[in-house]
């Protein structure tokens, strides 16, 4: 059967994409504004990082922000867990991979996992509903317990015996 042109059917629309979209609940109004301030703060992170310089002695870094020297390393002479975790940031924002897992692995891993967690809270919170997953806590909880997990260890290891 042959329809005149004006009456031609309009293509059908991708029915698995309208599935996919309907099964994804729209984000609240504070969840986009959360989600929105949470990729913004990793995107300033990640600025303010790249315009830092890393110190030399691979903690001190943050010191270039006003804030004051370890007070665990100044008053022990001692590291502790967080030293040479802005350093870390530093040399990633600065594309110095390997030397920033050697500053601070966590210090890596939270830069690391910061990348695509920006991306996709920024993209969750223009697009107003929860991209690829749904932030799961155990899952969050999981990932914060391992970067501090390795963090911890990594500091007794740097403790002098």
């Amino acid at each position: 059967m042959h329809l005149p042109s004006d009456q031609q059917m309009a293509p059908e629309p991708d029915r698995t994409q309208q599935r996919q979209q309907a099964s994804q609940p729209r984000m609240s109004w504070f969840s986009r504004g959360l989600s929105f301030g949470l990729g913004t703060g990793l995107v300033v992170l990640f600025v303010l990082a790249s315009t830092l310089s890393p110190d030399p002695s691979g903690i001190g870094t943050h010191e270039q922000l006003g804030l004051p020297p370890c007070g665990l390393h100044a008053l022990f002479e001692i590291p502790c867990p967080a030293c040479g975790m802005t350093t870390s940031w530093v040399w990633f924002s600065h594309g110095h991979w390997i030397r920033s897992a050697q500053s601070n692995l966590g210090g890596f891993l939270m830069a690391l996992l910061a990348l695509p967690t920006l991306a996709w809270c920024l993209t969750s919170a223009f697009q107003g509903h929860w991209k690829a997953w749904f932030p799961r806590p155990f899952v969050i909880a999981g990932l914060m317990a391992a970067t501090l997990a390795v963090t911890l260890i990594q500091w007794l290891c740097r403790l002098p015996i």
